[in-house]
């Protein structure tokens, strides 16, 4: 038996839900209440289900989440992961497992995301984006934009993903080119968007999220609704980001080499029409490959970068034209 199966904390109401919310938690105690209890505010007409997947936290993260599970029962239902089915990429632990078992598990027609150190802000959030997405049938998956919160130093708060004045519809190639189009907590979609998800994204896809927005968007489209509904906490410790703030030029190309193989099985599986916004996209992960290698005075992998990144597409940007043109400048070899 699957191993996030057999470890669910089964719920008393066996009722299909309209929308099943996943949350991926690990080492979140101070802020996994606080995620819990925006969606359990929910002012929904239809049942939803929070699909809750805790990855064997030693903060007490799980003694959370089992205490919430018991208080909800008709609506949570908890998975208890093993930290020995994590899944690497490229060096680097992911919640990608927990996250493939919760989808499993979920039952909705639709799918939503809040990752257990974010939270939501209106409760009205999962009516407002159903309501729109029955009015564009054509998209598959809805964001909206969100409050960035650090939760260190004395950065202010700031919207983000903010992509339009009032709601608007944007291309697969505008969603690949942005990358990181919206925030994950803003994120609902039809669950057919997900099913399957392909094998590239269990073992290479370093960054799920940006790929979870590109296949949303190659229906129909992906549908902006301009209303900020939750907030992004920047800066967690443990989180995505905050583990790669020491990675290494060379740690930050193989991150590029992974993107490329994902790009490249999706301009497959879409016939190339995309190809000249993936050439784009590739162009500029290679440009900041190049900028890392220049500052840690790597000479010849900087230029042997910054050649990848004109190739495949030139004139990207200023500054890609500037390091391409004067790349083969007298540069101090550093014994490199």
């Amino acid at each position: 038996m699957d191993i996030g199966m057999a470890n669910e904390r089964v719920n008393g109401n066996q009722s299909k839900p309209m929308v099943s919310v996943i949350v991926s938690t690990y080492q979140h105690a101070p802020y996994i209440k606080e995620c819990l209890d925006s969606i359990l505010s929910q002012k929904a007409a239809f049942p939803f289900e929070i699909v809750l997947g805790e990855d064997e936290s030693t903060d007490g993260t799980r003694e959370i989440c089992i205490e919430y599970a018991n208080k909800y029962p008709d609506t949570i239902r908890l998975f208890l992961r093993s930290r020995k089915d994590v899944v690497y990429i490229n060096g680097y632990a992911t919640g990608r497992f927990n996250f493939m078992e919760n989808l499993k598990a979920a039952r909705g027609e639709y799918i939503a995301i809040c990752p257990g150190d974010d939270y939501w802000t209106d409760s009205n959030k999962l009516e407002i984006q159903l309501a729109a997405m029955k009015s564009h049938p054509e998209c598959d998956m809805s964001f909206h934009p969100a409050i960035e919160r650090y939760t260190k130093g004395n950065k202010r708060d700031k919207i983000i993903k903010r992509r339009s004045k009032g709601s608007k519809i944007f291309t697969a190639g505008e969603v690949i080119l942005g990358g990181g189009f919206c925030p994950t907590a803003a994120i609902v979609m039809k669950r057919e968007v997900l099913e399957p998800l392909p094998e590239w994204f269990h073992t290479k896809a370093p960054i799920g999220d940006i790929y979870i927005e590109i296949l949303g968007a190659l229906s129909g489209g992906l549908l902006y609704i301009d209303r900020v509904m939750a907030v992004r906490r920047a800066n967690v410790p443990g989180s995505w980001g905050s583990n790669r703030k020491g990675e290494s030029s060379h740690e930050y190309l193989r991150r590029v080499e992974l993107h490329e193989e994902c790009y490249q099985m999706i301009d497959r599986s879409t016939g190339g029409r995309y190809s000249k916004e993936i050439s784009k996209k590739l162009a500029s992960y290679n440009l900041i490959s190049a900028k890392k290698f220049l500052k840690d005075r790597k000479y010849g992998e900087f230029r042997r970068v910054i050649e990848k990144s004109w190739k495949l597409s030139p004139y990207y940007s200023f500054k890609q034209a500037a390091f391409y043109f004067f790349r083969k400048l007298e540069l101090p070899s550093m014994g490199l």
